[in-house]
């Protein structure tokens, strides 16, 4: 059984441990950039820079399909489950059929650099990406590779992270240049958020598009209501710069350098003692929960894709967060699931 250590006191900063099981996942021989998860909640896929992007059934630990993709650097799963984007160090982004296993288009090839991130639109018409080059491209995803918009020039310099609204019509992207731009899908900037005193690493929306979440160098996560143009309370301290946010309906998760992940409350913004390590000296890049909400999915510098139970990292530790999750997520109950 592999356990990760979990901080048990008000502040991710607080040295109480205790230990807390996890999935381990085996197979990528080189840091393992993004996770991403399927509706499905039945698997996850993940894209590694050792050239691979691999589906895993979450049952079985199984890999499902072993995609081809050089210095693969991010991963996204169209909204019915059926098609995966890859993007990588190539510059290029591939869609992959998620039952057949079979290439379905790509390379497609107008960015300049490293694409750093890639995103759906809540219909599964459009994947919007973004690139060390700078750029921002909305594609045609039921096409060979045609455009809707771009390659727009963002003004971040290097682009490392775009989500598309839930609710559609909006991306966001953010940057080297310490701020979260707002773009509508005919690339007109609609608003610049700034706050940050570094770069931008990562950004997501809530659930019902109101708000957006970022993290950033700075150490702190950041709130914002993109309408009205305007953080929301203030900074939230991490401890350590923020490579990854991840929202779900009633949480919110950060992955910083100091390989630690925490939880948070996403009404009150409270630490959710949820805060646990990784492991020893090994960076979390990328976080992500399953459409449950019930799993929370990772992966790291030293190869590794994980997953954790939601449930036994709130209900195995006790105070606030036992009471706060109790109260918003009806019928959660505690798991007696084995890992291993």
């Amino acid at each position: 059984m592999s356990a990760a250590t979990s901080r048990n006191n008000a502040s991710p900063n607080s040295p109480s441990i205790v230990r807390l099981r996890r999935n381990t996942f085996n197979g990528h021989v080189k840091r393992v950039w993004c996770v991403a998860p399927f509706p499905d909640n039945k698997r996850i896929v993940s894209a590694s820079d050792d050239d691979s992007v691999i589906v895993w059934k979450l049952g079985t630990k199984e890999k499902q399909h072993c995609w081809s993709h050089k210095g693969a650097t991010t991963v996204a799963v169209s909204p019915d489950g059926k098609t995966v984007v890859s993007g990588g160090r190539d510059c290029a982004l591939r869609l992959w059929n998620a039952e057949s296993g079979d290439l379905l288009s790509g390379p497609w090839k107008l960015h300049k650099d490293r694409v750093w991130s890639v995103t759906w639109s809540p219909d599964g018409s459009r994947i919007a990406s973004c690139s060390a080059d700078g750029n921002l491209i909305i594609w045609n995803a039921r096409s060979s590779g045609e455009t809707f918009l771009g390659p727009t020039s963002t003004g971040h310099g290097d682009v490392r992270t775009v989500a598309y609204c839930p609710k559609g019509g909006r991306v966001a992207t953010g940057g080297n240049d310490c701020t979260i731009k707002i773009w509508d899908d005919a690339g007109h900037l609609r608003a610049t958020l700034r706050g940050h005193d570094e770069r931008v690493l990562s950004v997501a929306w809530t659930k019902d598009g109101s708000r957006v979440i970022s993290g950033s160098a700075d150490r702190t996560a950041r709130i914002w209501d993109p309408k009205g143009r305007r953080e929301c309370g203030t900074p939230i301290p991490t401890g350590a710069a923020v490579g990854c946010v991840a929202v779900s309906d009633h949480a919110f998760a950060t992955a910083s350098v100091n390989n630690t992940i925490c939880l948070w409350n996403l009404k009150t913004r409270e630490f959710l003692n949820g805060s646990f390590e990784i492991r020893n000296r090994d960076e979390a890049h990328c976080v992500a929960f399953t459409a449950s909400g019930n799993t929370l999915i990772a992966c790291t510098e030293k190869c590794n894709v994980y997953t954790f139970d939601i449930r036994e990292i709130i209900f195995g530790l006790k105070g606030r967060a036992q009471r706060w999750i109790c109260s918003v997520m009806s019928g959660l109950q505690p798991s007696n699931s084995a890992y291993n």
